[in-house]
């Protein structure tokens, strides 16, 4: 070995034609690279799917790196560039790579849902990645290189796994995943070994990890055009289901029209001869004062009549609430007297029930810009809920005040109160209360539901603060000034 090694002299010609070799692969590289990340740029923008974006930057930041890496840099920004320059910014390119793969990933594979676990992994492998480039960016570049090599193993063996769950859990995207990313992963882990072994990983190592690269590139494609398949599946599944959904909504909406026109002709039908059946019930008793025994038949006749008519009243004030038939014509109204006639008419109930009605009206009466008739009807249907549920006894109170532009009535009784239970489904239409009429009285179920539309149709609503065994308070609460409201009154909590 005292021999000198003597140099033999390669022919330039030699040289420039090995550069060039390694010069038409790369761009070759670089060049399917690119082309890559503008077809996959044009799936984000077909399926708007953000996997593909975060694949479109791993693609981009490669080929950045591996351009600034060759020094290929120079040739669009000559003079500012030095071979540190290029190693420094091929590491930044590198470290956006692998952030975007990562997150490519976690999209793609829907570890989220499909393998939450190594989802948490993945981001861990995030922050890593970002630490690095810290590190670097304020002149680590001993700690820096390292800590994203050990993160690079952990990302490709994390993101390998992650795959394998994805497919154990029924996705079928997966199994193209790690036919794509076997290759890369091996090659990668090999690659970064070698770099923290200190071994030289230029020339051959460097170019079978591009293979691999490159092999999981292509294949990848594939995989993006199988979910594109099911993509394109899964849109027609949905365009298909909402047709049937919209064929399946027009024919409810149909039949609740005819239900509501075949409802409202019957309720209509059936009014008029039950007002005869009351007409003659009368008649009999003026013809027939002698006739007692005549009397008690004609008054269940009577009653059972007006429960009728009552009960034909609400489907037709529901109907043509169904159908948006119902108009309101304000007037100015003297709440004070609404309340006063009301409560007159419900004299003899109270009176038979021996209760006590009273009235807690201000000195000035309230008056309130309403349609007087719908108005009536919602506080004629909370005065007879009050005297049909209040036990004999009991007592009931009637306010009105008109008071920061909104006008409200209470009605509270002494009865048995309201569950929690019975509160929820207050409002729902045929909802039957848990407490039973003291007197007998039936109910049809719809009284509340039609005096909260009739309300809201105000602008306005209905609330109650009732518990059990210490009564209820039902109180109706609308603009004074005007029919509507931009938003309904806030709701009072229980008492």
């Amino acid at each position: 070995y005292d021999d000198p090694i003597e140099a033999v002299p390669v022919p330039e010609s030699t040289l420039r034609s090995e550069q060039r070799r390694r010069d038409g692969l790369q761009f070759l590289f670089i060049g399917i690279t690119i082309a890559l990340a503008f077809y996959n740029l044009f799936l984000y923008v077909s399926f708007r799917d953000p996997s593909y974006l975060a694949y479109v930057l791993f693609l981009a930041f490669s080929s950045l790196h591996w351009a600034s890496h060759e020094g290929y840099l120079t040739l669009f920004l000559p003079g500012a560039w030095s071979p540190v320059y290029h190693l420094e910014w091929g590491f930044f390119a590198l470290v956006f790579a692998a952030l975007a793969y990562t997150q490519f990933a976690r999209l793609f594979l829907h570890t989220v849902e499909l393998a939450p676990r190594l989802d948490r992994a993945l981001q861990f492998v995030l922050v890593g990645w970002t630490a690095s480039g810290v590190m670097a960016l304020f002149g680590a570049w001993n700690a820096g290189p390292t800590l994203a090599a050990l993160f690079a193993m952990f990302m490709l063996a994390a993101t390998f796994a992650a795959g394998v769950q994805s497919h154990r859990r029924g996705f079928r995207p997966a199994r193209y995943y790690l036919l794509a990313s076997g290759s890369f992963i091996f090659f990668g882990i090999g690659y970064t070994v070698a770099y923290l072994l200190g071994m030289e990983v230029h020339g051959i190592g460097r170019t079978v990890l591009q293979s691999g690269m490159l092999m999981e590139m292509l294949l990848f494609a594939v995989a993006l055009s199988v979910r594109i398949r099911i993509l394109n599946t899964e849109r027609a599944d949905a365009l298909a289901a909402r047709e049937a959904a919209e064929a399946t909504s027009d024919a409810l909406r149909e039949a609740n029209d005819l239900k509501t026109q075949l409802l409202g002709i019957a309720a209509h039908d059936l009014r008029s001869p039950l007002t005869g059946i009351v007409g003659f019930s009368d008649l009999i008793d003026v013809e027939a004062p002698d006739r007692p025994d005549l009397h008690e038949f004609t008054t269940t006749i009577r009653r059972s009549a007006m429960r009728m008519l009552r009960l034909i009243e609400d489907l037709l004030i529901t109907t043509a609430l169904d159908g948006q038939r119902i108009e309101l014509r304000p007037e100015t109204v003297d709440l004070g007297a609404l309340v006063r006639d009301l409560a007159a008419e419900y004299e003899g109930r109270v009176r038979e029930k021996q209760q006590r009605l009273t009235l807690d009206l201000p000195p000035v009466s309230p008056f309130a810009r309403v349609d007087p008739e719908r108005f009536r009807e919602i506080v004629d249907n909370l005065l007879s809920n009050a005297v049909k549920y209040t036990p004999p006894g009991g007592d009931i109170r009637l306010t009105a005040q008109v008071s920061d532009g909104l006008a409200r009535v209470d009605v509270r009784d002494s009865g048995p109160g309201l569950s929690p239970d019975d509160q929820a489904g207050l409002f729902q239409r045929f909802h039957r209360l848990t407490p039973t009429p003291t007197g007998g009285e039936s109910s049809s179920g719809l009284g509340l539901s039609i005096a909260q539309e009739l309300a809201q149709l105000h602008g306005g609503r209905i609330v109650v603060a009732s518990r059990l065994g210490e009564g209820s308070t039902f109180s109706v609460i609308v603009p004074s000034h005007s029919t509507r409201l931009a938003a309904a009154p806030p709701a009072e909590a229980p008492a």
